[in-house]
């Protein structure tokens, strides 16, 4: 941070410029629910970019009178040891860009307003059936013995074999490529596609060395070509949840949350590698099994993560809580981008299934919930044990359910917590917000949605873009880190310009030309201050303007008023921007090499003086939301007080300039 810009963050500290006012009416509140970032991760470009548009958002209602709600978020799941610095490391660079949170109102997800907040919000979701409990098929880490996000799993290529295995059909042998020999033990079907003639007739076949039967289906996507016929356990992969789920078929349980084949089950205790092993010599030996395995690539389930670590997942049964997103129709949320509604769409048909909003893990927000046990000790997981709203926050591994105690814990007929903690970042919570930016991804995305519905006055969820490379392609963590550097060449102001020049939810380059773009429209601000106030344009607001020249460029700052403020009122920073730079540009180009001999000459100066002056700051504040220090700096110059405190220009404003007398509308 250089002297300007220490300068102006510490005043803008010292004067409470983005304090939020607690006493407002909430009908004068614009609330932003702050995406929580982990103060242990490295802050990034990509941080940068989303920020900056929810920024220029809240700057912008700001300056319409609203009393902004804006909080600093910090995602802390576990013991706070070394967060405390780290934030502050990246409070130093939210300062830097000018993010204008209201610091005193900082809080961490594991605080315990926040961890109430999160339990209360799951717990009017239970009572109004929106979150529920199921036993479902999810991606499962067995290493760490969690689930992973959906938007965390990825299916590659990895080296492996197909096995050709005869099934026992009514009439003869039925051959079935395998790549997964292990699970056949949980398989529950055969399938086929629809309208195959080698396949008319059969209903079912008996699966070699286990010896039970399943049911023969047709299904679409069963491959016709080569055997025609495909096993389908569960579960092996993403088409076998699918067809399972589209056929209903039955579930059999083989594998468990250690990665390991459960007690009871053919290869009991073993791993998956070793079953494959075992289940290729019983085939063997059976005779099942035709010729040798043959080499061919196999898809595999990975999950990445921000230090672009893999690891292998499997598809298991598990009991995990869910989202129940909001039925289609009146009183939903603004979606933006809008195409994100098809998106939405499109996602619910295709995978009818519902976000999970779970994790198995030892840190983070537990869910606020016991179950009875009975005699023998098992759950009932229909009845669920749940606290008083006024107990909240709970541990429920730590507290016990009313009417219980200690002694009782893991005992049969006591009872025996929920082990699961509930997902950061996509827990619902019973308040209303007016923005709610949200990243990519379905689970967050419904989980929006199921938040604001409901909630009083109309909520705007902001889907996040994200920065790709020269070749569209997405950047990894370690190559989209570098925030010092554009900062130090191109200054904050260039960067936030970088940033907010794209739409919502649309994806960014990641190259320099934007934030070059916006050091030189800073500097073009700077110097048509210098020009005009050197010009007596200080002096010069309220005289008349007069000159058809002035008056048109009054008419044109009346119309892009209007055009930033509709553009702002849908969330469309970037179009707000493009007009506020391109009148600015033009301003510089045209207008001012045209009214300069007018200056000199002293004919009509007074009209051009005071056109001057409305002009300049009409765009300096159509532009303090995302020049922060720019305009900061040309307004001080010649008006007291923050630019960012002044209020929002309005078309009235310029037409009764340009036009006295005549009837003009105040907006």
């Amino acid at each position: 941070m250089n002297d300007g810009e220490r300068r102006w963050a510490g005043l803008w500290q010292d004067r409470g410029t983005y304090a939020f006012d607690r006493s407002a009416d909430r009908s004068t509140v614009f609330a932003i629910d702050t995406p929580p970032l982990d103060p242990g991760a490295r802050v990034h470009l990509e941080h940068v970019f989303a920020y900056v548009q929810i920024d220029a958002i809240a700057r912008y209602q700001r300056m319409r009178g609203r009393a902004v709600h804006f909080p600093m978020a910090w995602e802390r799941r576990g013991p706070e040891t070394g967060h405390a610095g780290r934030s502050a490391g990246i409070e130093a660079w939210w300062r830097r860009l000018a993010i204008s949170v209201d610091w005193s109102l900082t809080y961490a997800t594991s605080d315990e307003p926040a961890r109430a907040a999160a339990q209360r919000g799951f717990l009017t979701g239970l009572a109004s059936g929106t979150v529920y409990a199921a036993e479902a098929p999810i991606h499962w880490n067995t290493a760490a013995r969690r689930p992973s996000a959906f938007r965390f799993a990825t299916e590659r290529d990895r080296p492996g074999h197909r096995y050709r295995i005869r099934f026992a059909g009514p009439d003869g042998p039925v051959e079935a490529p395998a790549h997964r020999p292990e699970l056949l033990p949980s398989c529950v079907a055969l399938v086929h596609h629809p309208g195959d003639p080698r396949f008319t007739g059969l209903t079912s076949v008996r699966v070699p060395v286990f010896g039970f039967e399943v049911p023969v289906r047709a299904h679409p996507a069963a491959d016709p070509a080569g055997a025609g016929i495909t096993p389908v356990c569960t579960f092996g992969s993403h088409d076998d949840v699918e067809i399972w789920r589209d056929l209903g078929l039955a579930t059999r349980v083989t594998l468990g949350e250690d990665g390991r084949f459960l007690s009871g089950t053919p290869f009991a205790h073993h791993t998956v590698e070793e079953a494959r092993e075992q289940a290729a010599t019983l085939l063997r030996g059976s005779g099942a099994l035709i010729g040798d395995p043959v080499p061919e690539p196999v898809r595999s389930l990975h999950e990445h993560d921000d230090r672009r670590a893999e690891h292998p997942l499997e598809i298991v049964l598990s009991r995990a809580w869910f989202l129940r997103p909001p039925a289609t129709g009146h009183g939903e949320p603004l979606l933006l981008p809008e195409r994100m509604r098809g998106e939405y769409t499109r996602w619910r048909a295709a995978r009818d299934r519902d976000p999970l909003i779970s994790r198995r893990r030892a840190y983070g927000v537990p869910v606020p919930v016991w179950y009875r046990l009975d005699d023998a000790g098992e759950p009932d997981y229909a009845n669920p044990l749940i606290p008083d709203e006024s107990a909240l926050p709970v541990d429920p591994f730590a507290d016990v359910p009313p009417g219980f105690g200690e002694l009782q814990r893991d005992r049969p007929g006591g009872f025996a917590p929920d082990p699961n903690a509930l997902a950061p970042g996509v827990t619902p919570q019973p308040f209303p917000v007016d923005l709610l930016p949200r990243p990519r991804g379905i689970a967050a995305l419904t989980t929006a949605l199921a938040r604001s519905t409901g909630t009083t006055g109309r909520t705007t969820v902001l889907v996040a873009g994200t920065l790709t490379n020269r070749y569209r392609g997405f950047h990894s963590p370690d190559i989209r880190g570098d925030v010092d550097g554009p900062l130090d060449r191109y200054g904050p102001d260039g960067v936030r310009y970088w940033a907010a020049t794209v739409r919502p939810g649309a994806d960014r380059r990641l190259d320099p030309d934007g934030a070059r773009a916006g050091r030189r429209l800073a500097v073009k601000l700077r110097n048509v201050t210098r020009f005009a106030l050197g010009a007596g344009a200080a002096g010069a607001e309220g005289h008349p303007v007069t000159h058809p020249v002035d008056r048109a460029l009054l008419d044109r700052l009346a119309a892009t008023v209007t055009a930033a403020t509709e553009a702002f009122e849908r969330c469309r920073y970037s179009d707000a921007l493009h007009a506020a730079a391109a009148l600015l540009r033009s301003l510089s180009r045209d207008y001012l090499e045209q009214v300069k001999p007018r200056l000199r000459a002293g004919d009509d100066a007074g009209s051009a003086r005071a056109a001057l002056a409305a002009a300049l700051s009409v765009l300096t504040r159509l532009l303090a939301p995302f020049l922060p220090y720019a305009t900061e700096e040309s307004w001080s110059l010649w008006h007291d007080g923050s630019v960012h405190r002044a209020p929002w220009p309005t078309p009235g404003e310029l037409t009764r300039a340009a036009h006295p007398g005549s009837p003009i509308s105040a907006g």
